[in-house]
């Protein structure tokens, strides 16, 4: 008569909070099942990645400010040079007295305009200066453009080795079980005398070289 052991799952995630430690040999003769992503875990698609980094990484903010003050010195230096335009308008009135125009020439003409523009022609100072902001303009912006894709390139990477990893440990524990399964049937062979007693140790050494690699890829 062949008595089947009793299955065991551990939930060690569930223990660690409530400060339980299992034994060794429970673990590893346990079936491990992965905890479920609960409610109130966030679930990060690409571009939600890839907008919480340019959201939050600090470095990359930086370079953004600077490429805005560059930007900021760059119109300053442009509007130091634009033309002045100035416009008056006037209007004034004879009260009908035509002997009044004859004292003050305003009062021959009831409306009155002056338009007037004011450039600075040449300024080496303020040329100079939009000069030095245009290229500490294109300075920054390839800076920061260049920042945003290795972030981006950095994102992507770690976002697809994550996909990569979970497709992996999906495997493994699959591997680890069907591993289980075939070392208690090897087991139970040899306690029936169907098979020798030496034919459990190859798959006992595969069994521990999986669980090995199912660690690794975890961590």
């Amino acid at each position: 008569i062949y008595h089947e052991n009793e299955g065991l799952c551990l939930n060690l995630e569930s223990a660690n909070q409530l400060n339980l430690n299992f034994p060794r040999k429970a673990i590893y003769d346990a079936r491990i099942i992965p905890a479920g992503r609960g409610d109130t875990v966030v679930v990060y698609t690409l571009a939600r990645a890839l907008e919480q980094a340019f959201l939050e990484n600090a470095e990359y903010l930086e370079l953004g400010q600077r490429y805005e003050r560059a930007i900021a010195a760059a119109r300053e230096g442009w509007q130091s040079y634009y033309p002045d335009f100035s416009l008056e308008i006037g209007a004034a009135g004879s009260d009908n007295e035509r002997l009044a125009g004859q004292y003050n020439y305003l009062f021959d003409r009831k409306f009155q305009t002056n338009f007037k523009v004011e450039q600075t022609i040449f300024s080496f100072p303020t040329l100079r200066a939009i000069d030095i902001a245009k290229k500490n303009l294109a300075i920054q912006k390839t800076e920061w453009e260049r920042q945003r894709l290795d972030l981006k390139q950095t994102v992507v990477t770690a976002f697809l080795a994550v996909l990569e990893n979970e497709e992996k440990i999906a495997a493994l524990n699959e591997t680890t079980d069907r591993l289980r399964k075939l070392l208690e049937d090897v087991k139970t062979d040899v306690a029936l005398g169907l098979a020798d007693a030496d034919e459990p140790a190859p798959v006992e050494n595969r069994l521990v070289n999986a669980r090995l690699e199912l660690y690794q890829t975890e961590a």
